[in-house]
């Protein structure tokens, strides 16, 4: 019988945190990220920066799953490595999050989701580092 993995473990692992963030980043940015009164809100996608954040974190998934083992191609190897893919493109989310911050961004729970998601991502980059992956 296999054992739990603990969150000591997934913390020491950059490749399951970006497979987490990836999953938190798609979730976020399909959820609300403008709270107009309501019963007015406007999701990720159609604010426009959430389409670059459901595309990151879909690179997010495809560099986890290489590096969990899942997939197996010599050219997707080379083209999502794991720091980089990590690091710039969590940049990217972070800064593509803190654009769309305003005043009608209060309750916007996806907008928070995917700010977590994008920093939790450059962690997996520092811990990747760390590791010399």
């Amino acid at each position: 019988m296999r054992r739990p993995i603990s969150l000591e473990e997934v913390s020491r692992n950059p490749s399951m945190l970006l497979a987490i963030a990836g999953l938190l980043l798609l979730i976020g940015s399909l959820g609300t990220w403008h709270s107009y009164p309501f019963p007015y809100r406007a999701s990720g996608w159609d604010a426009g920066m959430g389409k670059i954040t459901f595309f990151i974190s879909l690179m997010f998934l495809a560099s986890a799953a290489l590096h969990l083992g899942y997939l197996h191609h010599p050219l997707l190897e080379r083209l999502f490595p794991l720091l980089p893919t990590s690091a710039v493109c969590g940049f990217l989310a972070l800064l593509a999050c803190l654009v769309a911050f305003d005043q009608g961004s209060h309750f916007s729970w996806g907008l928070y989701l995917s700010t977590i998601a994008s920093l939790i991502s450059l962690f997996a980059a520092y811990r990747s580092l760390q590791s010399g992956m």
